[in-house]
């Protein structure tokens, strides 16, 4: 007797457990839903089988093979494009002649099949739907029968006011080949919708057969959690559950459970699990093959999933735990809540009721999940942020994932490629960069390791090097979190188009491997601060003027190491200079040693020598659009018409000074990508945020070759800088971050643009609306569920003013509630 298992399905309605997996393989007391079909189909006397694939139909496969493991034939059968329940069907029997079956995949039931067999065959049927009667048909095919079981009506999924019985359609079948006559090969079409109303018209002898046996459909996530409990109390005849040891319990091989922990109720413990001290199991509860449940936690009412680690002091109650989460200890998970697959939860984090978080997210510690997430992950299906790609370490960069992006990249690369690779001194960037280095080996690229220097040395010496690009990895401790930033032959970060290709390459898996001869190879060049130093006294075009000027400065460096090369440079230049090496940044400190010392100025470097800010003799501080004025009017007056290149965001008021030394200004976007689309020879200075700028000669961003070139310029024009800043107005941008939803950023951003036809608008990033005394710049973060929105009026009330009206604008629409 012959089978067609329909196992295409998506399981919509079961997401988030059905994201990495097709619903027949959700599993039900620790074994997929088509396996339990497939012994019940075995059990009664069906052996030859046909799955119908079209969702991630490789794991089935993978899983079942041929079906001998369980005693029967199975071959499957994939559709390219959806054909429906019927058109599926029909190409899967195309050249069977005798009746068959037809029963779901993804269902839970011990109906009794040899029964409705043999009903069918006494009242020769052309097509028998078995059925069941359930409390709320709304959501199935309601059927009525006459006295004689024909079907005389039936209607899909109705309202509670369309509804006229019980009694629906489970979706199994059994059926007549003739049925399909009339309908073409790959035709989509379906059974309830078109080809049993078909044959009622038509009049042809269409069954139904009432079945008292267990069947559930698994439509939902409730569903599923109850179908794990019936079968635990015995609600359905299953003959798959592990030997029952005493008491309602349930165990597997090789299960470790501590002699203090108490298990009771109904409770099924699969293979190689691990229970600690005190645990607390109240059944009905199911536990995967290899969970590992920590010291003190309670587990009640819940269904864990294989691979699964709950830690200590954790409450989970009513609730379904995916393969591969991890929550931390200290958490609670209130009832029907849904975490689904590779979830890390941090520690002292409480899952409200009703939550239900999808794959691959990651909870902060010690917060308090209200509402579900779904696209509010740190990665959403993208990897690079604002600045490259940047997580917590060990937990959204893990050395598995510095592994395959670093694979990602060296796919996108020619075999033999050389990449420049450095690191900031931290061990968690250690870790990551040699996991990154063996990704990339991996793909054919060699590495130059650079080891551990500041990121603008890699970033200059590349084309000493005739490299492809680059990457450097540093840590934020604050933060707890790493950054890998990935950089072109000019040592730019590469653009979005390129970030593009890696997240497809590294999302889709299609990471190249090559053969043991093309394997990459690692070199240490030598040389390497040399190159650095030679590379960068070229750009101080007049250095005589500079030696004259005797400047006296104090550099800090943070927690970087670059003081030998500050030191190289400043005797180069006849410098006197003292370096501070603060593990915190402490403005204050620096402020008071220049006061103290009488110095011309301090330098803080910061973003592991990729920013700057300046200190003036009297101990004030200039950054951002302040710093970026004092830039430009140095270079502007040592160079009358000067080109600037200024993001986006920056004030007005450095725009007027470069205006009144004739000079011209460049807009750009705000990332570092920004800088190059435009043509860099044209500019003798590029500014980025935070205080990143870019000399003439040096394209990436380099603090210290922007912090030496503003010192000629400041020689050329003879002024100190405190002289400069009280000859500057002050730049009045107000900035602040609004955070919303994902899927609010495109919505409201239409909105925006659409309220703004009429008025004076830019979009060389986000829209920048210009107002009679000033302007508003909205910019979405590309990393984050938040827009930035920067205001500037001709006071410091005014672009408050300015900034707090688009605020109110923004939330007050219906997307960001």
């Amino acid at each position: 007797m012959k089978v067609v298992i329909m196992a295409g399905g998506e399981g919509v309605r079961l997401k988030p457990l059905t994201i990495l997996r097709p619903k027949p393989m959700v599993p039900v007391c620790n074994l997929p839903l088509m396996e339990h079909i497939l012994k019940l189909l075995k059990k009664n006397g069906f052996n030859e089988m046909v799955a119908t694939l079209y969702y991630l139909p490789e794991m089935i496969q993978f899983y079942f093979e041929d079906g001998s493991k369980w005693g029967v034939d199975l071959s499957y059968v994939l559709e390219d494009t959806p054909l429906g329940t019927a058109g599926s069907v029909k190409k899967a029997v195309s050249s069977w002649k005798e009746t068959f079956i037809v029963i779901s995949g993804d269902v839970l039931t011990d109906i009794n099949l040899r029964e409705a067999y043999a009903f069918h065959k006494k009242v020769k049927a052309s097509a028998t739907l078995i059925l069941t009667r359930v409390p709320n048909p709304t959501e199935f095919g309601v059927i009525i029968i006459n006295e004689k079981n024909e079907i005389v009506r039936f209607l899909e999924k109705p309202g509670w006011g369309e509804v006229f019985s019980d009694t629906i359609n489970t979706g199994i079948y059994i059926l007549e080949p003739h049925i399909f006559d009339g309908y073409p090969e790959n035709t989509p079409f379906d059974f309830s919708k078109e080809l049993f109303p078909e044959l009622l018209r038509n009049g042809s002898p269409i069954y139904g057969f009432v079945s008292s046996g267990y069947w559930c459909d698994v439509g939902n996530t409730d569903l599923y959690l109850q179908c794990n409990l019936d079968a635990l109390e015995r609600k359905i005849a299953m003959d798959c559950l592990f030997k029952e040891e005493k008491n309602g319990l349930r165990l597997g091989e090789d299960v470790s459970v501590s002699q203090s922990a108490t298990i009771s109720g109904n409770v099924l413990i699969g293979d190689n699990v691990k229970i600690g001290e005190g645990v607390q199991i109240v059944g009905p509860v199911v536990i995967g093959d290899s969970s590992i449940i920590e010291d003190n936690s309670k587990i009640k009412r819940s269904v864990i999933f294989p691979n699964a680690y709950v830690g200590k002091n954790t409450e989970i109650v009513g609730s379904i735990i995916g393969s591969y989460t991890s929550i931390n200890k200290n958490c609670i998970v209130l009832e029907d809540s849904v975490l689904a697959d590779r979830v890390m939860v941090g520690e002292g984090v409480q899952v409200n009721s009703g939550i239900k978080v999808w794959p691959n997210k990651t909870i902060e510690p010690l917060s308090t999940v209200t509402s579900s997430i779904i696209l509010g992950s740190h990665w959403k299906k993208t990897l690079f942020g604002k600045q490259g790609v940047k997580g917590i370490v060990n937990v959204e960069i893990s050395p598995e994932f510095s592994s395959k992006l670093g694979s990602a990249l060296g796919s996108i690369l020619p075999i033999k490629s050389n990449i420049a690779l450095s690191r900031d001194s931290s061990p968690a960037s250690r870790m990551v960069k040699r996991a990154f280095l063996t990704g990339l080996l991996s793909t054919g690229v060699n590495v130059f390791d650079i080891r551990s220097l500041p990121a603008p040395i890699p970033r200059f010496v590349g084309k000493e090097l005739n490299v492809k690009g680059g990457a450097h990895i540093r840590t934020d401790t604050e933060e707890r979190k790493v950054q890998i930033e990935i950089f072109d032959e000019y040592g730019i970060n590469i653009k979005q188009d390129i970030e593009r290709k890696i997240e497809s390459i590294y999302f889709r898996e299609e990471l190249r491997r090559v053969p043991l001869e093309d394997v990459g190879a690692i070199d240490f060049p030598p040389h390497i601060i040399e190159y650095y130093i030679n590379g960068l006294s070229k750009i101080i075009i007049k250095p005589e003027i500079l030696k004259k000027s005797k400047y006296r400065i104090v550099f800090d460096t943070g927690s970087y190491d670059f003081a030998n090369i500050l030191s190289t440079l400043c005797d180069q230049f006849e410098i006197e200079c003292f370096n501070l090496k603060s593990t915190e940044m402490n403005y204050d400190k620096v402020s008071k040693f220049v006061k103290d010392n009488s110095l011309d100025m301090g330098i803080i470097f910061t973003r592991d020598g990729e920013s700057l800010l300046l200190i003036d003799k009297n101990g004030n501080i200039l950054k951002g659009d302040d710093l970026f004025s004092v830039f430009s009017y140095a270079i502007c007056k040592a160079k009358n018409g000067a080109t600037i290149a200024l993001p986006v965001s920056v004030s007005r008021t450095t725009e007027k000074i470069i205006n009144n030394f004739s000079g011209r200004v460049i807009r750009t976007k705000t990332l570092p990508q920004g800088l190059t689309s435009i043509d860099i020879r044209q500019c003798d200075l590029l500014c980025g945020e935070e205080g990143m700028a870019i000399p003439k000669f040096q394209i990436a961003l380099d603090a210290i070759a922007t912090g030496f070139s503003f010192l000629e310029h400041l020689s050329m024009v003879g002024e100190s800088l405190e002289e400069i800043r009280s000859k500057i107005e002050p730049c009045l941008v107000e900035k602040e971050v609004i955070p919303l939803p994902w899927g609010a950023k495109a919505s409201v951003m239409r909105f925006l643009i659409e309220s703004h036809m009429n008025e004076k608008v830019e979009f060389i990033e986000g829209i920048k609306i210009f107002k009679k005394k000033g302007w508003v710049l909205i910019i979405p973060q590309p990393d984050n569920p938040a827009l930035e929105i920067y205001a500037e009026g001709t006071s410091f009330e005014e672009s408050r003013s300015l900034l707090e009206e688009y605020k109110d604008l923004v939330k007050s629409l219906p997307e960001t509630k």
